[in-house]
């Protein structure tokens, strides 16, 4: 069954930039300063999220680029889909991208650095098959000196409360078959293996949540 029309509605109001899609979730979410022993042993100062809409600022956008190249540059290069750094700026740049984004600094009037984001988006399941709405996270991505101190797993926590919060059915993303260790977290985060996921030809699966 194709989407409805009542669906096809409520896609353009989710993806307006008027909706805001954190309003009403528990505020404590995002602040992480105190709340993890291991982010005040790297001692950043505090560390908050914030929403934001595409266009990012320039050098905020820049930042999430730097990031998304030393995290992710590698994999992409060795993927069949290559490493093509302005198609991804163009992703980033893109009027449906949402961001969460975690900045730390001791100066409340200045932004701070980043330290890591999610970018993600209100989609449907399939592009040629469209039947549901879902939350499509295209990117998750933290700063190397702040990994595996619980901020990717706060990021999606957010993600899952506006998944919940729109009544979304579920929420996808993609992982690279040689990227075993994000294969692993978000298994222990309940994806499972999406039935959209191409066969085992391809180099990277589709994994998916049920909200």
């Amino acid at each position: 069954m194709p989407l409805s029309k009542d669906k096809k509605q409520k896609l353009k109001k989710l993806k307006a930039p008027k909706y805001n899609p954190i309003k009403g979730i528990d505020s404590s979410l995002f602040a992480l300063h105190n709340s993890n022993e291991g982010l005040d042993a790297v001692g950043s100062g505090p560390i908050s999220i914030q929403y934001k809409l595409a266009p990012l600022p320039p050098p905020l956008l820049q930042s999430c680029m730097d990031m998304f190249e030393d995290n992710m540059g590698q994999l992409y290069s060795d993927s069949s889909w290559g490493l093509n750094l302005p198609e991804k700026r163009a992703e980033l740049d893109h009027n449906d991208a949402r961001f969460l984004l975690v900045m730390s600094g001791d100066d409340d009037k200045k932004e701070g650095s980043l330290v890591g984001y999610c970018h993600f988006r209100f989609d449907t399941d399939d592009d040629d098959d469209p039947k549901e709405l879902v939350g499509y996270v295209y990117e998750l991505q933290v700063s190397k000196d702040f990994q595996g101190h619980g901020v990717g797993r706060r990021l999606m926590d957010i993600v899952h409360e506006v998944a919940k919060k729109a009544s979304l059915s579920k929420v996808m993303l993609t992982v690279f078959d040689a990227n075993e260790g994000a294969a692993r977290f978000y298994n222990t985060l309940g994806y499972v293996i999406d039935e959209l996921s191409p066969g085992e030809e391809a180099d990277y699966k589709m994994m998916s949540k049920t909200m």
